[in-house]
């Protein structure tokens, strides 16, 4: 399987930068991880709701359900490094699962974070009654700044 990089919904980052997102997002917020169809387009400059731009497209088989993030974490490796991190997931459902895209959304103002293409080189995504989301072990996202 080709996972794709992930990608940061320009609206979830503006909230972090004009703060409105609480400071501590880890311990006060619940994220959601949901799984969607090769029918969702992603728009990560413009897509600024769960519920009104991707849930039409979510994963609705039999047994599925989409899943809290648990162990979000926020460390600073070294000075000019932060990463944001979280325990992996696992989706199982009865039937099989088409899934082509993990969106990960904050479950208080259904504001998507940032998605990822499950399968790069397949058009239709996968199929499979368990999918296993392990993040990267260098963290989720990483801002690095350069010259510190």
């Amino acid at each position: 399987m080709a996972a794709g990089s992930i990608v940061v919904y320009m609206p979830w980052l503006e909230d972090m930068w004009l703060g409105a997102l609480p400071a501590s997002w880890h311990a006060s917020d619940t994220y959601i991880a949901a799984l969607c169809s090769a029918a969702y387009t992603p728009n990560a400059p413009s897509h600024s709701s769960f519920t009104v731009d991707i849930s039409a497209n979510a994963v609705t088989e039999t047994g599925y359900t989409a899943q809290a993030l648990v162990t979000l974490a926020i460390s600073r490796p070294d000075p000019s490094h932060i990463r944001f991190d979280m325990a992996d997931v696992t989706f199982s459902a009865t039937s099989l699962m088409d899934a082509k895209y993990v969106v990960v959304y904050r479950g208080a103002t259904s504001r998507p974070a940032f998605y990822f293409d499950l399968e790069s080189t397949d058009a239709s995504g996968i199929e499979a009654t368990q999918i296993v989301v392990q993040w990267p072990a260098n963290g989720v996202i990483q801002i690095q700044q350069a010259g510190i």
